[in-house]
């Protein structure tokens, strides 16, 4: 079960000021939406919502890794993003009455902010930009799964599969003296998920990538060897 964090009023303020989602608000403006905001800790396999719970909260993550997937009724999962610090979801569920439609696991430790539909509604009229900062995750949700379309719609496996690393390691990468390391522990099913292809299909396709030394795994993290040959990869 999710732990509240009880804060007091100042140590609540600087937690805010810390974030990139409230980061622009002025101490006022903070001091001000602080009462409106809690926070909660959740704990690697908990769920935050499910698909058929009716949303009425925002969630803007502080720490760990969140993972969002839809899952067909034979059990089918495809995973929808995977989130890191900074990330704004559930804001779909705020314009109306609506089930979420897909679930949020936390894949690693997640310390969340979480707003009540009322709360978020007051929260802009006071400080407005925080709309604007709620459209842009939105339409960085869209672009992703416009990608992700294109690449089920056009591609094969091997160039889908590039492509995906390709895209992960703008948001998850990390460099080092060998080159760029997808910094997030996915398993052969996971990626799979993400690409609409079989766990053995995925265990071939990155066996391949190996030996062609564009790729390397260790520790279920994916490292980068040579970026322009995955694009050309992920382009033909």
């Amino acid at each position: 079960m999710a732990e509240m964090i009880s804060n007091g009023p100042e140590d609540r303020v600087a937690r805010l000021a810390e974030s990139e989602f409230f980061q622009d608000l002025t101490p006022d403006e903070l001091r001000s939406v602080s009462p409106l905001v809690s926070e909660a800790v959740y704990s690697r396999g908990e769920f935050l919502y499910n698909p058929e719970e009716i949303g009425d909260r925002l969630y803007v993550l502080e720490e760990g890794k969140v993972k969002l997937a839809r899952a067909s009724e034979q059990g089918k999962e495809v995973t929808l993003a995977i989130l890191t610090p900074g990330c704004v979801f559930g804001e779909l569920s705020l314009g109306e009455r609506r089930r979420f439609g897909a679930y949020a696991e936390v894949l690693d430790r997640a310390q969340v902010f979480t707003i009540g539909r009322q709360e978020f509604e007051q929260i802009v009229a006071r400080c407005p930009r925080l709309a604007l900062r709620t459209i842009e995750a939105v339409l960085d949700r869209l672009n992703w799964a416009e990608e992700q379309i294109e690449d089920l719609v056009f591609r094969s496996v091997p160039a889908r599969v590039a492509s995906l690393l390709l895209r992960l390691s703008e948001v998850h990468g990390r460099v080092g003296p060998r080159g760029v390391t997808v910094d997030l522990r996915l398993t052969h099913q996971e990626i799979g998920n993400m690409v609409g292809a079989t766990r053995e299909t995925i265990t071939n396709v990155l066996s391949d990538l190996r030996g062609e030394g564009l790729i390397d795994v260790r520790k279920k993290r994916v490292l980068l060897l040579d970026q322009a040959k995955l694009r050309e990869l992920a382009q033909g």
